[in-house]
């Protein structure tokens, strides 16, 4: 582990981290972003968990304990680019690192002991794993686990199936493809346990009501969300 974190120093040096979000400046030590990016960002209020965009968009269609999300998506904004950063340049570390901040905001802002027995990730089909090479919602996910002290588990979702990109999609074909597109496995993981299920950005709900149908269908107690975005409507 020494001589890992001594590359990874060594590493900084020669190659010193850029803004994920801006690409250009130097990122300070313990942030995510440089410090001119981190100001203008367009954070998420998680003041309610319970009462809130995220609830209210999956609202009389999926059950929900709580929902809370890092930052609000805003196209060709800063928030996109770090987004994008995450997915398509391979940054597994910012990934890392906006889980384990927004666990740090929930850890702050909890009045009771932490409500959640386990974190599931959304799934990628093996096919856009293989060409990624992360799934960011996994990692992302791995930083809320780290912060929050509770197991991540990321084999109890599977996606047999590739689906078409949502990006470019408009919200009733995403409603049309996502369904029937997720199986769930190793049930016992989630009997009697209040699940946060954490994908990368909220923006119509269908994959996230997809694969919390499934939890709920096969034992699990409650069900909570967590993206690193969730967009404005």
């Amino acid at each position: 582990m020494a001589w890992k974190t001594l590359w990874q120093d060594v590493l900084d040096l020669i190659y010193p981290p850029l803004c994920p979000a801006c690409n250009h400046d130097l990122r300070p030590a313990g942030l995510m972003t440089c410090l001119r990016c981190f100001s203008q960002l367009p954070w998420f209020s998680n003041c309610d968990l319970k009462d809130n965009p995220i609830t209210d968009r999956l609202a009389g269609r999926l059950l929900l304990s709580d929902g809370f999300a890092l930052l609000y998506f805003v196209k060709e904004g800063l928030s996109q680019q770090l987004i994008h950063q995450i997915k398509y340049k391979g940054d597994r570390a910012t990934a890392l690192a906006v889980g384990q901040w927004l666990g740090h905001q929930l850890v702050k802002d909890l009045k009771t002991a932490c409500p959640w027995d386990i974190i599931v990730p959304v799934p990628l089909h093996k096919r856009k794993l293989r060409h990624r090479g992360f799934n960011q919602s996994e990692v992302f996910g791995a930083g809320l686990a780290e912060v929050l002290g509770i197991p991540l588990t990321a084999d109890v979702l599977h996606r047999p199936r590739a689906g078409q990109s949502q990006a470019s999609q408009g919200q009733e074909s995403r409603f049309a493809t996502v369904f029937q597109t997720f199986e769930l496995q190793r049930p016992e993981l989630i009997r009697g346990k209040h699940v946060l299920l954490v994908d990368d950005v909220l923006t119509t709900g269908a994959t996230l009501e997809s694969c919390g149908h499934l939890l709920q269908q096969h034992g699990a107690a409650a069900l909570s969300l967590g993206v690193i975005a969730v967009t404005q409507i």
